[in-house]
């Protein structure tokens, strides 16, 4: 999934150790800032954080569930005309 390495900038934790934690079990937002401390200081981070628990979690959860709907996406087309 591409994304910067660099996740929670206040506390300085980056994309494996994120994936680590939801590869050993953790499932929801509060589960990895329970076990990383992350997103306790701004909270910019939680958007990233969710989209790495749909993507690296649906395994981990029970029956295999996804962590939260898929965001539909929208072609930039759709969101403004083009410029010219």
């Amino acid at each position: 999934m591409p994304m910067p390495d660099l996740i929670c900038y206040c506390l300085r934790v980056e994309k494996p150790a994120i994936v680590d934690a939801i590869e050993a079990g953790c499932s929801t937002v509060e589960e990895l800032s329970a076990r990383l401390r992350v997103c306790t200081g701004c909270g910019g981070c939680r958007s990233d954080l969710e989209d790495l628990l749909r993507f690296y979690g649906e395994d981990h959860l029970p029956g295999g569930a996804p962590a939260a709907p898929a965001l539909k996406t929208v072609p930039a087309t759709e969101v403004r005309p083009p410029l010219k």
